[in-house]
């Protein structure tokens, strides 16, 4: 008798768990566990961004110094060559007022004097515009040096705000 009990449950069953419905909660647990996958692809690439973005602050918080090192050099250089196109200007005026008094002497002793003093003031000046020469190419340098160093300035804030409009872009794409 227990045998066919039994038998007759094991027949019966599979029907009545067939006929059964999922209940609701296993439908949403069944979709959070679908969604999981998206969500931590999600969570991975702000992850990415936020690094990257981190690393683009630091790499503009380096290059600003160096562009305010290089900026100085610059401002530095130019200054230093306008001293010396100043000395080079006050040593020509110099040398035009001797030679005028050149001309204008009447003793031998005064020519010697005045021959030496021009002779002095031609090697001044030459001395003088070699180092403006030098020092305009030191400017020179330091200019080119400080527009490498703002394009890398530049690329890097380009860099941070197209972080910054995809980064602006993800929650709008997440919405839809």
């Amino acid at each position: 008798m227990k045998s066919l009990i039994c038998a007759g449950l094991c027949l019966l069953m599979p029907g009545i768990c067939v006929g059964q419905a999922s209940s609701s909660s296993e439908q949403s647990l069944q979709a959070i566990l679908n969604e999981l996958p998206s969500i931590h692809a999600e969570l991975r690439a702000e992850t990415a961004r936020s690094q990257s973005m981190q690393i683009l602050l630091a790499e503009l918080q380096v290059q600003s110094e160096a562009l305010a090192r290089a900026t100085q050099r610059v401002d530095a250089a130019r200054s230093r060559t306008g001293d010396l196109q100043e000395g080079v200007r006050r040593i020509t005026a110099d040398l035009n007022r001797v030679e005028e008094a050149q001309s204008t002497t009447a003793t031998e002793a005064d020519k010697t004097r005045v021959a030496s003093e021009v002779s002095r003031l031609k090697d001044g000046l030459a001395s003088m515009k070699r180092l403006e020469q030098d020092q305009a190419s030191r400017q020179q340098e330091a200019e080119a040096s400080l527009q490498k160093t703002q394009g890398a300035y530049d690329g890097i804030e380009d860099q941070l705000s197209a972080l910054i409009k995809t980064q602006r872009a993800s929650p709008e794409v997440d919405s839809k």
